[in-house]
């Protein structure tokens, strides 16, 4: 802990934006980083680090979060929707 630097916080959130698969929600997000600076503040006033390397994180305006509206299909699913045979309505 005593090596964890505010560049490796920000390189952490800059994972968490640009992680495969399913995009996390934003508020997932701003969780995930009050999270890491609650435990980072309590590390720090505890005197087990010199200071809290999270503190003036951020977390990213909505519009930083890419959401695929997608994501929740895979290809099988998409395919079988397309190949499924049309029904006439009654």
């Amino acid at each position: 802990m005593v090596d964890v630097r505010p560049r490796d916080v920000r390189a952490f959130v800059d994972g968490l934006l640009s992680r495969p698969g399913k995009p996390l929600d934003a508020n997932t997000i701003t969780r995930i980083i009050a999270l890491v600076r609650k435990a980072l503040g309590d590390a720090a006033a505890d005197e087990r680090i010199a200071s809290n390397p999270a503190r003036g994180t951020k977390a990213p305006k909505r519009a930083d979060v890419k959401e695929d509206p997608w994501t929740f299909l895979t290809v099988d699913d998409v395919r079988a929707v397309e190949n499924h045979p049309r029904r006439a309505l009654p």
